[in-house]
């Protein structure tokens, strides 16, 4: 039964300070008799439940680092992927089955992600394989557009997977000026030309003004192009949802007006 819930303030960084101060909390209060009783939910998206005790969470990127450190250094980079993978994932219970996943990894070491018996473990696996699918899947189907010599795209993810997909566009387009805006968690990756890549959170910018600006002269061609291929006897809907879900044509430039 959930006694304490720490709430954070959905970063990444929050989350994984309150994952610090859970186990703080952990060790002063049930030393050897704990029994799931913490679980850490973000404070913009959980639901209130009776006689539990609320703790907000100031978000310190020291303990952040301390934390993450201390999971790779337990679990490896495997278990650290797996656990990254719940942290990111949009589900109201994912601080739960966060804290329930790394407190039997602490124990059992980098054995742990192959206990799929341990129900929280088996929900920590299904969590964050959801979350790396959808981050396979956003990384296909972005598309950028040209915006005055720059590649702006935008996207809106379920799951807070930005971060992850930013190392593949900047092997690839490492000459060019490029900026990935994810709509869902307001924050958005720039890439300035032949540097690293940084996230910019708590933006104040006007994206609906930048989305009419980013409009090249290759987009109606591209959608003519997409239309002329296509053979009207064989379309499928049905196989065509499967391999595109709705959700994810909103930003794509071949559906943008179709739908």
């Amino acid at each position: 039964m959930i006694e304490y819930v720490l709430l954070h303030d959905g970063t990444l960084d929050g989350i994984f300070t309150a994952i610090y101060d859970g186990f703080a909390l952990k060790k002063s209060v049930y030393k050897d008799k704990y029994d799931d009783n913490i679980a850490v939910a973000s404070k913009n998206n959980y639901e209130a439940h009776l006689f539990c005790n609320y703790i907000e969470v100031a978000t310190d990127s020291t303990k952040a680092a301390k934390t993450v450190e201390y999971i790779v250094k337990k679990l490896g980079m495997a278990g650290y992927d797996m656990a990254m993978g719940v942290a990111c994932h949009f589900s109201e219970e994912a601080g739960e089955v966060l804290f329930a996943f790394l407190v039997r990894g602490f124990k059992v070491g980098k054995g742990i992600i192959n206990k799929l018996t341990d129900k929280w473990v088996m929900r920590a696996f299904e969590l964050s394989r959801k979350t790396y699918n959808e981050s396979h899947l956003m990384r296909e189907f972005i598309r950028f557009s040209d915006m005055r010599g720059r590649l702006y795209a935008k996207i809106e993810p379920k799951c807070n997977i930005l971060h992850m997909m930013c190392n593949h566009f900047a092997d690839r387009f490492p000459g060019e000026n490029w900026v990935i805006f994810d709509a869902t968690h307001k924050i958005a990756a720039v890439h300035p030309c032949y540097k690293g890549w940084f996230l910019m959170d708590d933006l104040d910018v006007d994206f609906d003004r930048i989305d009419e600006m980013a409009h090249d002269e290759y987009v109606d061609l591209w959608k003519l192009f997409v239309d002329t291929i296509a053979i009207e006897e064989r379309r499928n809907e049905k196989c065509q949802n499967n391999h595109l879900p709705k959700w994810y044509r909103k930003n794509m430039t071949e559906w943008n007006r179709r739908e």
